[in-house]
Order: structure tokens, then C-alpha cells, then sequence
């Protein structure tokens, strides 16, 4: 009889190790688990100390085996010729567990050793019989301690999973509420910044056909609303150098806003840039005397200046425009309720043969539902630009950007400041765009 030692970090790894090297040496019968305990190991030099099974068993050798078989149709416990007992070469110890492959051996021997007791007419022999149910008691209890450490394994997995699964729907739940958020903020944000409440409801709708993971991140959720705008805002061509739009530019508008002095920032600059004569006309039916303001920068352009009145001195100075002439044309601003000036304009600009420039110059300090009032009574002119003036004066553009995604309109120029001819630019939409949404 021999004695053998196996460790391991756990009960369960002693035991396997035993099993293992059984099959590997092809001595499964003749071992037998006598006990498991555990013990106090001391590490690097007695600075650590580990906890570790030592699983004992017994291994009956070949000198202190009795045959057991007392007639020809009897057979041994442990034969090797036993049609029962499954070669170790044909174990997968990778798809059946060790311990299992060794239950399933010695139960399937118990139960042909006791059939061939039962059937077998020789005298019994006592000494076989107790072996044989010591056996069967062992495998009893290992049966039991084996469900029991399945079981166990079992429970864990399944809670590791649901505990994964119900991390994973607070996470959800959790994003969804952080999106949720963002996108009441970036309503908030919008309305702080005087964006019309037709387009915040149109970015709503367009940042909830987004994904999560980008809901989550309120920086990303801004740029989303940037790209929104740039991406459905209309802009056009337009350059100083080569002025594409025609040489007869008109400005129409409510009152205050600035055309006059925007007329002049204009001609200024397109004039100069062509190195063409420029000349001034004013339209106001309804004011006594000539617009002083405009005949004044006339002057200091050294440009000719006329005051129309009629409809008839006003084709007569249309078809003697040349084409060496700028014609730069104001405007009386009209409140856009009075809609019997602007009717008679339009058809004024209808019967002429001339082509026009019409630019609906607008503050960037209106409100958006004023903007929007002020196109729709304006629209009978059939202006080509709007042109946005007093960025200086205010820090929202919500209203304007919400004016021109609204009614497709596209930005010609923009004012920023009483210098003359300074604080003029070409519109920059995206420099806009990111002004707004600072």
C-alpha cells in the first residue's frame, strides 16, 4: 500500500490533482481518497503565509493486491479487461470533469461486483462484501459534496449574469436620463438666446433621431446643433471683387435699422473695389425735402445724388443708367403694417425694365416674431438677400438665424458698428453660427 499527497490552492484543485495523475498513470482503481485537510504554508522566508488542501490517498500496488475471484464466472473488482472500464487514453478530461470520470469508473465496478455477488452461487466472501459498501458510502459522499460544489458554482454564475444584466439596464437607464437632461438644457439654451420656438422644436426632434452615446455628451450635443444649422441654412457666393447681383442695388426695411448708412458702407466698398462711378437715389414719397443724411455722403463720395418722387422721374433715371454706373438705392423705412407704400414699390420695381438688387435690410436686435413679420409683409418686393445689421448691439442672434432657417433666406452682409466705410463685411455663416450658440 502506498500513501500519496496532492495540493492545492482549494479542496476542489487537491482532490482533481489526485484524479488527474490517477487516470494519467492508469491507476484509477487502485486509488482511493482517504481525507482533505488544510494547512499553513510559510512563504519568502517566513513573511507570508498561505493557506493550502492536502488531499491523502491510498494506493493499493500491485505486491499488496488480493484476487478476490473465486470461480471462473466471477470477475475482479478492478480488472483491467473489463469491458465496463473506459481506457485513459479515451478520457477528455477538457469536456468531462475529472472527478466525474472517477465516479462514473468505480460506480459502474461496484455495481458489477455486486451483481455477480448476487447472481454468483460461491460462498460469499465477507471481506469483499464490507469493501464493497465502504466503496459504495464514499462515492455516496462525494456524489454529495460534488452536487454541492456544482451547485454552488452554478449560483454564482447565475448572479454574476444577472448582476451584468442588471448593470447593464441601469446603464441604460441611466443614459437615457442624462439625454433626457441635455436635451432640456439645450432648450433652455436656445430660448436664452432668443431662437424662435418653431426651430428649437425642429432641433429637438432632430437631436432625438440621434444615438445615446452621443446625447450623453453635452459638447457633442452642441456640435450636433452647430452642424444642424450649418447644414440647413442657405448661403450664397458673393464677392466684392466681382459682384455678381447686378449694378442697380436697392435696400428696403422697416424703420431704423440702418439702411442709409449701410448703403454708403457698401458703395464704399464695392465701388472702390471696381474702380466704377457710383451714383445715389433716394425714394420717399412721402417725406418733405431730400434725405440729408444720404445727399450728404454723396457729396463726399463726389457721386450725384437725386430724390424721386414720382414713378415717371423714376424710370426716366433708371434707363439712363450706363453700364460705368453703380446705382445705389434707398428707401423710406416703413413700418411693415403700412403695407400700401411697400405695394406701390413693388409695383413701381414690376414695370420697370431694369433689374434689381433688392437687399431687406434687418436689425439683428429684433425679435424673432417681429423678424418673421417683418419677411412676410416684406416678401411682396421679392428681395434676393437680407442683410443684417447692429451685431454690435447685442449678443443673441437666435432671432436672425431663426429668420433665415426659417424662410431659406440667404445672408448678403453684416454690420457691425457706425464706421464708415469700416464695420462692413461679407456674411460668414459658420462664424455666425458659433457666435450664436457661444
Amino acid at each position: 500500500m502506498e500513501y500519496r499527497n496532492y495540493e492545492g490552492r482549494t479542496r476542489k484543485e487537491a482532490i482533481d490533482r489526485m484524479f488527474a495523475e490517477a487516470i494519467r498513470e492508469n491507476r484509477l482503481n487502485e486509488t482511493q481518497l482517504l481525507r482533505v485537510t488544510s494547512k499553513e504554508v510559510k512563504r519568502w522566508f517566513g513573511l507570508k503565509k498561505d493557506v493550502v488542501w492536502v488531499a491523502v490517498a491510498s494506493i493499493q500496488t500491485k505486491s499488496s493486491r488480493r484476487p478476490v475471484v473465486t470461480s471462473r464466472d466471477e470477475m475482479p473488482l478492478f480488472s483491467q479487461s473489463s469491458s465496463s472500464s473506459p481506457e485513459p487514453s479515451g478520457v477528455n478530461i477538457s469536456k468531462t470533469p475529472i472527478k466525474e470520470q472517477a465516479l462514473q469508473v468505480i460506480a459502474e465496478k461496484s455495481a458489477t461486483v455486486m451483481k455477480n455477488i448476487a447472481s454468483s452461487s460461491a460462498p460469499v466472501d465477507n471481506e469483499l462484501v464490507s469493501k464493497v459498501s465502504k466503496l459504495e458510502m464514499e462515492i455516496s459522499s462525494l456524489q454529495n459534496f460534488i452536487k454541492q460544489e456544482l451547485s454552488c458554482i452554478r449560483e454564482g454564475l447565475m448572479s454574476h449574469h444577472l448582476s451584468e444584466e442588471y448593470e447593464k439596464e441601469n446603464e441604460i437607464v441611466r443614459d437615457a436620463e442624462i439625454a433626457k437632461n441635455h436635451l432640456l438644457w439645450m432648450e433652455d439654451f436656445l430660448a436664452e438666446r432668443d431662437f424662435d420656438a418653431k426651430v428649437i422644436e425642429d432641433v429637438l426632434e432632430y437631436l432625438k433621431t440621434l444615438k445615446t452615446n452621443v446625447l450623453i455628451d453635452k459638447n457633442q450635443v452642441l456640435l450636433e446643433v452647430k452642424q444642424f444649422f450649418l447644414s440647413r441654412l442657405k448661403s450664397q457666393p458673393i464677392s466684392l471683387e466681382n459682384y455678381p447681383y447686378g449694378r442697380n442695388i436697392l435696400f428696403v426695411g422697416p424703420t431704423g435699422v440702418g439702411k442709409t448708412v449701410t448703403l454708403v458702407k457698401l458703395a464704399a466698398h464695392l465701388a472702390a473695389m471696381r474702380q466704377k462711378k457710383m451714383r445715389f437715389i433716394s425714394i420717399d414719397r412721402y417725406k418733405v425735402g431730400a434725405d440729408p443724411q444720404l445727399a450728404k455722403y454723396a457729396e463726399i463720395l463726389r457721386s450725384p445724388f437725386y430724390e424721386i418722387k414720382t414713378r415717371d422721374d423714376f424710370f426716366k433715371l433708371m434707363k439712363q443708367s450706363g453700364d460705368e454706373y453703380f446705382t445705389f438705392i434707398d428707401t423710406a423705412g416703413k413700418s411693415p403694417r403700412d403695407t400700401i407704400p411697400l405695394k406701390e414699390l413693388s409695383e413701381w420695381l414690376d414695370q420697370c425694365d431694369v433689374p434689381f438688387d433688392i437687399h431687406l435690410v434687418v436689425s439683428a436686435t429684433t425679435k424673432p416674431r417681429d423678424l418673421a413679420f417683418i419677411v412676410e409683409n416684406y416678401s411682396c418686393l421679392r428681395f434676393r438677400h437680407v442683410l443684417a445689421t447692429k451685431l454690435d448691439e447685442t449678443v443673441c442672434y437666435g432671432s436672425l438665424l431663426s429668420m433665415l432657417y426659417r424662410y431659406q433666406l440667404p445672408l448678403s452682409f453684416i454690420t457691425n458698428g457706425q464706421e464708415v466705410p469700416q464695420d462692413f463685411e461679407i456674411a460668414n455663416l459658420e462664424n455666425l453660427v458659433n457666435q450664436a450658440l457661444k
